[in-house]
């Protein structure tokens, strides 16, 4: 599912902010040598599994049982692919961003999208991740702001 939405916007996107830093800059080179921060080795599906929940279960508060419930009622592998891979494998990295800026990013990345059950959920689970209003309304506005510009 996220492979065929999602995987291929990525590919774009990071091919067009690589033509802008250069292959040649110091960014690049640096990024070069960061080792894969997903593999087998790195991580076992308990682990992935745990992480996910983790976050899951901090994003969606005292709704966390009700939505992975009906995740499972729509298809049982749903709610594992949301939880290990979405939720653990991806959202959970914290190295770089922490579960409130997660959220934030969340937020931008729903807007364009038109899912408004979904952005609900994460301007509230952002505010459950230590988000204050002003920050979650500047990520409506930015993402709303970058969805009007025309090149």
């Amino acid at each position: 599912m996220s492979c065929l939405m999602g995987t291929p916007k990525s590919i774009n996107a990071l091919t067009s902010l690589m033509s802008l830093v250069g292959s040649d800059s110091d960014l690049a080179q640096e990024l070069a040598k960061v080792p894969a921060l997903r593999s087998q080795e790195n991580y076992s599906y308990n682990q992935m599994r745990a992480r996910g929940q983790d976050l899951f279960d901090g994003i969606y508060g005292r709704h966390a049982v009700t939505v992975e419930g009906k995740l499972r009622g729509l298809y049982p592998d749903l709610a594992e692919v949301v939880m290990v891979d979405c939720y653990g494998r991806l959202l959970g990295e914290t190295r770089y961003l922490d579960g409130r800026d997660t959220e934030l990013c969340a937020i931008g990345s729903l807007v364009p999208q038109d899912v408004p059950s979904q952005l609900k959920s994460h301007c509230l689970g952002a505010a459950r991740m230590g988000a204050t209003e002003d920050m979650v309304q500047a990520a409506l506005r930015l993402a709303k702001l970058i969805c009007t510009k025309r090149p």
